[in-house]
C-alpha cells in the first residue's frame, strides 16, 4: 500500500513540474504539496486485493470551503489549486493527463516486479541444474531447501524497504544527511534483529529435526518389490 501510494504522489509531482511547478510529499502525512500548501489528497480503501478511490488534485475550483475546516484532520493546513500556480489550464485535459501518466509508472513498476521475481526464479532454478549434474541430487536438494531458507530469513526486509524508500526520497531531496543516517541505522538494526531471530529459528529446527524423524519413523522399513 506504502508503495502504491508513492507511485500517486510521484505521478502527481512528476505533472506538476510540467508546468513548472516545484512540489513534493509528506513523510507523515500523505498527499503532494507545494510550499507546504496541499494540492493533492490521497484517499484509498483496499478490499479483497482491489483498490477504491484514488487522488484528487486540485486543479480549478473554489477552494474557500477549506478555509471552514481541518483539511485531512489538520489544523491550519492550506491548500492550493493548479490554476492559482499555471496559467491556461484545462480540468479534463489535466485529468487525461494525470490518468495516461499514472499509467504509464504502474504498467513500469508491474513489469518491474514481473522481471525481478521471475529472475531470482530463473537463477534459483539454475542453479539448481549445476549443483545437481556437479555434485548430484542430494547435494541439490540441499541447496534448494537453504535457498527457500534464505528466502524466509530476508522476507521482513521487503516492507521495510517499500516503508523507508519514500522516506529516504525525501531526505535525500533536502540533503538531510543525518536522516539518511537515521533510516540507514535504524532499518539495519531493524533487519539484524528479525532475521538473527529467524535464523535461530532455523536452526533449531535442523537440531530438532533428526530426532524427531527417528522418534516417530522408528522401526519404520519400505519395502521395495521386486
Amino acid at each position: 500500500v506504502r508503495q502504491f501510494i508513492s507511485l500517486l504522489e510521484k505521478t502527481v509531482i512528476e505533472l506538476l513540474a510540467s508546468y513548472g511547478i516545484n512540489s513534493g510529499a509528506h513523510p507523515k502525512r500523505p498527499g503532494v504539496y507545494v510550499q507546504n500548501r496541499k494540492i493533492a489528497s490521497l484517499g484509498l480503501r483496499i478490499r479483497h486485493g482491489v483498490c477504491y478511490h484514488g487522488v484528487a488534485l486540485n486543479v480549478s475550483m473554489n477552494l474557500s470551503p477549506f478555509s471552514r475546516i481541518n483539511p485531512c484532520g489538520h489544523e491550519g493546513l492550506e491548500v492550493t489549486q493548479l490554476s492559482d500556480l499555471a496559467s491556461g489550464v484545462s480540468t479534463k485535459e489535466v485529468g487525461i493527463d494525470l490518468a495516461e501518466r499514472f499509467k504509464k509508472e504502474l504498467i513500469a513498476v508491474s513489469l518491474f516486479g514481473i522481471l525481478n521475481n521471475a529472475g531470482a526464479t530463473i537463477v534459483t532454478a539454475i542453479d539448481t541444474i549445476m549443483v545437481n549434474e556437479e555434485l548430484g541430487e542430494n547435494q541439490a536438494g540441499v541447496y534448494a531447501t537453504v535457498a527457500l531458507f534464505s528466502t524466509v530469513i530476508i522476507a521482513p526486509s521487503r516492507p521495510l524497504i517499500s516503508i523507508a524508500t519514500t522516506f529516504l526520497a525525501d531526505a535525500w531531496k533536502a540533503n538531510d544527511l543525518n536522516k539518511i543516517k537515521e533510516l540507514y541505522t535504524k532499518s539495519s538494526i531493524n533487519q539484524l534483529l528479525f532475521g538473527s531471530l529467524i535464523f535461530i529459528g532455523l536452526i533449531l529446527i535442523f537440531l530438532l529435526m533428526p530426532p524427531i524423524v527417528k522418534f516417530f519413523f522408528k522401526g519404520f522399513k519400505v519395502k521395495i518389490a521386486g
